[in-house]
């Protein structure tokens, strides 16, 4: 592979939200990683990349 990173996880997240008529939508969200196998330190990569 190019740049020799390894696949370590494949991630699914669901998000749901629940909108202002009392609707609730959910979004699932797809996430590839070089990380080491451990959805603690996922969830925080992805919650810091979505921090503004």
């Amino acid at each position: 592979m190019g740049n020799g990173k390894i696949l370590n996880q494949l991630a699914r997240v669901d998000y749901f939200r629940s909108e202002k008529d009392g609707k609730i939508t959910c979004e699932r969200r797809y996430y590839i990683s070089s990380l080491d196998n451990n959805a603690e330190l996922l969830s925080e990569a992805i919650r810091g990349h979505w921090r503004i």
